[in-house]
């Protein structure tokens, strides 16, 4: 009777070690979701003036004092990238790649937008919407899927950050290799890797 716990056990120490090595063969070291990798964050928006500065200051503000992520100015040099408010209409497919590289939307605004053009391409619900900053600059790249997205009240920054705060936090508990969290995951992959 001893030995079918003896047995189990052994079973589990040759199990672990072979799944993570052959993790490791077929797709290289164990990679967890990007919003639990990434170290650097920044923010774009397509509101005009001085609304666009204010979101990312409360955005800024929010991301600071949690302290998760560093915030950069340069969101060609972070990790995440959050797009706050509303797609204009006018910005294609192709264009958004520039949009989540800093640039103005207002770029690539056609010279004599019509209210009839305007109707025909009418701009997105406000949100927030975060991106992996570089799968998005990727040449490759060509449909952007966002990794997180929520309404956004123009006015409270703030409330949406936090519901992303709690999706990675709840991310980070739930993440899983092989039923560890990501924590364990990395304990376990360095011991036998």
């Amino acid at each position: 009777m001893r030995s079918r716990p003896l047995l189990f056990a052994l079973v589990l120490l040759i199990a672990f070690p072979l799944s993570f090595a052959q993790n490791r063969v077929t797709t290289g070291k164990p990679q967890p979701p990007a919003v639990l990798s990434a170290k650097t964050i920044a923010f774009v928006t397509c509101f005009p003036g001085a609304q666009a500065d204010e979101m990312k200051q409360q955005a800024t503000a929010f991301f600071t004092k949690w302290k998760r992520y560093h915030v950069v100015p340069d969101p060609q040099q972070a990790d995440l990238v959050v797009l706050l408010g509303p797609i204009p209409g006018y910005v294609s497919e192709s264009n958004f790649r520039d949009v989540l590289s800093g640039h103005s939307p207002a770029k690539f605004a056609p010279p004599a937008a019509t209210p009839a053009a305007q109707a025909a391409a009418p701009d997105s619900p406000p949100l927030f919407t975060v991106f992996d900053g570089p799968a998005s600059r990727a040449p490759e790249t060509h449909h952007f899927r966002s990794l997180w997205a929520h309404s956004l009240d123009e006015s409270k920054v703030a409330l949406s950050a936090n519901d992303f705060k709690s999706y990675v936090s709840r991310s980070a508990e739930n993440y899983n290799g092989n039923g560890f969290n990501f924590q364990v995951c990395q304990m376990l992959h360095t011991a036998f890797c």
